[in-house]
């Protein structure tokens, strides 16, 4: 299974204060509360993460593969965990693809 981590080039930033504001707002019933919690900047482009994103990019503080975020993510998520590491391992390919992270 591949690891992933994030590059340390990339500048990041992630607004609590929308993070709080958007999780109550889905736990309310809120479809349209998933926005952009996270912002990342590599050679000029920027990139928004919503808040299943943002959760992936702060699992990757340290190495982890797509089983290991799909495992600590998968008590907030109505799906299977092999359904959920099939979405995270794609999102984190995504990521790789636009070298936000790298496989180690």
């Amino acid at each position: 299974m591949q690891t992933y981590q994030r590059r340390k080039d990339v500048n990041w930033r992630l607004d609590e204060k929308r993070c709080a504001a958007i999780e109550k707002r889905l736990r309310d019933g809120d479809p349209t509360g998933n926005r952009a919690v996270v912002v990342l900047s590599l050679g000029g482009t920027l990139y928004d993460l919503d808040l299943v994103g943002a959760r992936i990019w702060l699992a990757l503080e340290k190495p982890q593969t797509a089983d290991d975020i799909a495992e600590r993510l998968a008590p907030d998520f109505a799906v299977g965990q092999d359904e959920l590491a099939r979405d995270v391992a794609q999102f984190l390919n995504d990521l790789k693809v636009h070298s936000l992270i790298e496989e180690i």
